[in-house]
């Protein structure tokens, strides 16, 4: 996959689930049922992490471009 292709699968899965988690919490759920929230927000920070990574990776001498 290309890296802007990655790139913009995560951005668009990360909204997804800070939306998702919106939603319940503003729904009055999020007490009910914590352990999804925990996944949501774990999902979430991921996806922002490998955004991070990719946005901040230097190209080296002798790369291959993906």
């Amino acid at each position: 996959m290309h890296k802007n292709d990655l790139s913009s699968v995560l951005h668009d899965a990360r909204l997804l689930l800070l939306q998702i988690r919106r939603s319940v919490a503003s729904g009055g759920h999020i007490d009910q049922v914590p352990e999804f929230d925990a996944l949501i927000g774990v999902a979430a920070d991921e996806a922002t992490r490998k955004l991070y990574a990719i946005d901040n990776r230097k190209s080296k001498p002798g790369d291959v471009p993906e």
